[in-house]
């Protein structure tokens, strides 16, 4: 993710390295509420709901990134 903000130029490397650090903190803090969804629901029905979110998030959160701007408090 770094590499691809930096190079579209949408951020700077700094601010690109910090989203990158953000977003593995949130894999770390989602990975217990899809186990806690696996648990409820069973695995099958919690892998294919995790299967559709990784192949549609992906593309939509990319485009996304390509026209960001960074936050200016």
């Amino acid at each position: 993710m770094p590499a691809f903000l930096t190079t579209t130029g949408a951020m700077g490397e700094a601010d690109s390295l910090w989203l990158s650090t953000v977003a593995a903190v949130a894999v770390i803090a989602v990975t217990p509420v899809a186990g806690l969804l696996s648990d409820r629901f069973g695995r099958k029905p919690a892998l294919i709901g995790l299967a559709v979110l990784g192949a549609a998030l992906p593309a939509t959160l990319f485009s996304l990134m390509a026209g960001a701007s960074p936050a200016t408090p």
